[in-house]
């Protein structure tokens, strides 16, 4: 049985559902799907999440920069480097 969650954030809906509620059929799940992101569990273990996208193009391409390891480490790091001082002001760049 899928279960509600709150969220913190208002318009991100968050189901959870345990893997022997998806039954045979998880095509027809997905395309029935109305929350925009879905916890899968086995038990008490969570097993994967669906993520509905709404724009295929730039809902695909921010989850996907918003989860790559090296660019998050990157951006870390560049924020390190400005609050260290090492950073170019963009006023001084030339363009």
């Amino acid at each position: 049985m899928a279960e509600r969650l709150d969220q913190a954030t208002p318009d991100v809906n968050l189901l959870m559902i345990s893997i022997d509620d998806l039954g045979d059929d998880l095509r027809a799940f997905i395309r029935g799907l109305a929350s925009s992101q879905i916890l899968i569990k086995d038990g008490d273990r969570i097993l994967a999440m669906l993520v509905r996208f709404d724009s295929e193009d730039e809902d695909l391409e921010d989850f996907l920069w918003e989860h790559n390891p090296a660019f998050l480490r990157e951006i870390a790091e560049a924020r390190a480097r400005a609050a260290a001082g090492q950073a170019i002001p963009i006023e001084n760049l030339d363009w």
